[in-house]
């Protein structure tokens, strides 16, 4: 209610007074009453000036008189501040923002990178961008958007300050029996999924390789339950490869 509208400081003041004095004498804030009545007059009048302060048309002086009286003016909540991980538009997908990330900083985020939403972004490109691309599971489109953004899968070469070219380290050894242990297991799914059966340990080409690989490797790592999920879906397609045909494979053991 604008301030014009509002009685003059003494008719408010005098009003204010009654009201105080109906709260000290029965102990609550007056409620409405469908008869009518003092209480009622009193309560229309709390309500006006309650809708007069959330449109700020009261004045601060008044205001603060009427919140001596307790609960004449409830208090409003206070907007909890945004996390600081949460600074990326409502509804994005986790490579929209890496996208704006990029855009934003002009680099990948790091480990140790303290920008708002970092860390998060950091965990998707190494624990799942990365890892996804080795074992070739992106989608097409995902594939063609990332490769435009600088470093996700190959090295970038900076720049020194006097203008030489600092050239990313050569992987190291761990890095490359990594490399080649994704390479096998992509292998050995691929062939698995094309011929519907095993590698044989015999004759010629990769198949010996890859079945030694399955035989040494694979299957004792699904055995100790250290292989991940999306290589254990694949391979169980076709019989026989994680557990030999003439073994009972872990459904049949725990029905037995």
């Amino acid at each position: 209610m604008p301030l014009n509208e509002l009685p003059d400081n003494d008719a408010w003041i005098a009003r204010f007074k009654a009201f105080k004095a109906w709260v000290d004498d029965n102990g609550r804030l007056p409620e409405n009453d469908p008869e009518g009545g003092p209480e009622d007059t009193l309560r229309t009048w709390l309500d006006r000036q309650r809708t007069a302060i959330l449109n700020e048309d009261l004045s601060p002086n008044l205001e603060g008189i009427l919140r001596s009286v307790h609960g004449a003016v409830p208090r409003v909540p206070r907007k909890k501040a945004a996390p600081v991980t949460d600074v990326f538009p409502a509804g994005n997908g986790r490579l929209d923002n890496l996208e704006l990330f990029y855009k934003r900083h002009g680099r990948l985020p790091r480990y140790s990178g303290t920008a708002p939403g970092e860390k998060i972004m950091y965990k998707y490109l190494n624990a799942t961008v990365r890892v996804r691309y080795r074992r070739d599971e992106l989608e097409p489109e995902a594939l063609e958007r990332l490769n435009k953004i600088p470093g996700v899968f190959t090295p970038r070469k900076f720049t020194r300050r006097d203008g030489t070219a600092d050239t990313p380290k050569e992987p190291t050894a761990r890095a490359l029996r990594m490399k080649a242990v994704d390479t096998r297991m992509a292998d050995l799914v691929e062939f698995c999924t094309k011929h519907s059966r095993i590698p044989s340990g015999y004759g010629p080409g990769q198949e010996p390789s890859l079945y030694n690989y399955l035989r040494r490797v694979v299957r004792p790592a699904y055995k100790a339950g250290t292989l991940d999920e999306v290589t254990v879906k694949r391979l169980s397609a076709v019989e026989g490869v994680l557990v030999p045909k003439s073994q009972p494979n872990k459904a049949q053991k725990e029905a037995a």
